[in-house]
């Protein structure tokens, strides 16, 4: 009687990075809470690149999305305003809407009180182009078809007046996972 195998080899192709908006390295993050802007028409995603509105209150979030869309916003002001990215939380929710096993992005609605890191390491959705350690990273304010419609979404490559060159926005390290994960690190403190 032959022996047979009680599984398989599954071959590690690569290590998944994490998800969108987790914190990636600890040593000195600065994480800012404030709610998203009522006025908004889109959530703020966990991920998502995030400008401040200022206001007597200290200020509200709104995605680059929807800034853009919705805000009025130019490439200058985008860039003016830019504060950093929706960080993942730990959330709870009354329903499950979806599929089951469905894997869905985290986020914050108009209202909510949100975190974004305005200065350390974290995870981001890459859009376009290939980074490479210590490398710029560009964030999309303009749609351009040819390479990405994602508007503030991160890429590797400058288009022009359709990108925004954040100064100390940079890729750690080359690395982009299966999910089109890399980390990007903050410098310095954009938002007050």
């Amino acid at each position: 009687m032959p022996i047979t195998s009680l599984g398989q080899t599954i071959p590690v192709l690569g290590v998944n990075l994490g998800f969108p908006g987790a914190v990636s390295r600890i040593p000195n993050p600065t994480i800012v809470s404030r709610p998203v802007n009522v006025g908004s028409t889109l959530n703020l995603n966990f991920g998502d690149a995030a400008v401040v509105i200022s206001d007597t209150t200290g200020g509200t979030w709104k995605s680059v999305a929807d800034y853009m869309a919705n805000g009025g916003g130019t490439a200058a002001t985008a860039l003016a305003n830019f504060a950093g990215f929706a960080v993942r939380e730990v959330k709870t929710t009354l329903g499950y809407p979806g599929t089951y096993g469905a894997q869905t992005v985290g986020y914050y609605v108009p209202g909510e009180l949100a975190e974004v890191c305005e200065q350390g390491a974290i995870l981001v959705a890459l859009q376009a182009g290939t980074p490479q350690a210590n490398q710029q990273a560009y964030v999309r304010v303009v749609s351009n078809p040819a390479i990405s419609t994602v508007i503030g979404g991160v890429e590797a490559a400058a288009d022009g007046v359709n990108t925004i060159a954040v100064p100390g926005l940079v890729f750690k390290t080359g690395d982009v996972d299966a999910n089109n994960m890399v980390e990007v690190i903050m410098l310095r403190r954009y938002a007050a």
